[in-house]
């Protein structure tokens, strides 16, 4: 068995399932969340968490929904093109869903810092220090992630089945 840092959806099955259950996922986050959980007014943040939650979901799902629905309609020969071009743009979308949005994690701590108060900073707040800690590390973490994705989605395209060396 041999260590990778990706995990291939390999054969048109797996990219089916994974796309359905992303789509069906964030269909509920955003539709259906909302109907099972009563919340008043003071609540709505958490709401609007699950819900850019459920569109990330929702949208990765369908961004690999549509290629597999068009490959329907292609010639036999170049559906694993296109299957291999879904797999390529959703896990490519998908790590980047994490890593440009914690990569601004500090940026985006250390500006509501100095506007303070508010929802992250309130007026009460006395140690700081370890929320910027926190998010300091998250844009670390981040950032790694990003430079790692970029670097082995370049080593993937050399896999491009259509690709002429």
């Amino acid at each position: 068995m041999r260590f990778s840092f990706w995990f291939e959806l390999r054969g048109p099955a797996r990219l089916w399932a994974a796309s359905i259950v992303f789509t069906v996922v964030g269909v509920f986050l955003v539709f259906g969340f909302s109907r099972f959980f009563t919340m008043g007014d003071q609540d709505a943040f958490p709401l609007l968490s699950v819900r850019i939650l459920g569109s990330v979901f929702l949208v990765l799902g369908l961004i690999v929904l549509a290629p597999m629905l068009a490959s329907l309609f292609v010639v036999p020969v170049d559906r694993a093109a296109w299957h291999w071009w879904a797999n390529f743009i959703g896990g490519l979308l998908g790590a980047l869903t994490f890593a440009v949005p914690a990569t601004l994690m500090f940026p985006i701590f250390l500006l509501a810092y100095l506007v303070r108060p508010n929802i992250l900073f309130p007026v009460d707040s006395v140690d700081t220090t370890k929320n910027l800690g926190i998010a300091a590390l998250f844009s670390l973490i981040g950032l790694v992630t990003l430079i790692a994705t970029i670097v082995l989605a370049r080593l993937k395209l050399r896999q491009d089945p259509k690709r002429e060396d």
